[in-house]
């Protein structure tokens, strides 16, 4: 919105805060989501190894690992991810 003298308005400015992790794991997300794993999983190697992003970083790779039939691998980080306590998180992403 702007004013009689065609200044924005402050009130009217929406403000955002991204991080490039931020925006990283979105764009991890969206390729995962798209089933685009080789994707997912080159643009995860950016993310780092701790919490939310860490997790979707591991998910991601697994997942690569688990389409191209390399079921051992997949299963072993899966393992690695719910016993570093992660596994109620990955509990609940399953359920959605």
């Amino acid at each position: 919105m702007r004013d009689a003298q065609g200044r924005v308005q402050p009130e009217a400015m929406r403000i955002v805060q991204r991080t490039a992790t931020g925006e990283m794991l979105q764009l991890v997300l969206d390729r995962l989501r798209r089933e685009s794993y080789r994707e997912a999983r080159l643009y995860a190697e950016r993310l780092p190894e701790r919490g939310k992003a860490g997790f979707v970083k591991f998910t991601a790779d697994a997942l690569y690992l688990w389409d191209e039939f390399d079921y051992p691998s997949s299963v072993q980080i899966l393992r690695r991810t719910n016993q570093a306590g992660e596994g109620s998180l990955m509990m609940k992403v399953c359920r959605r």
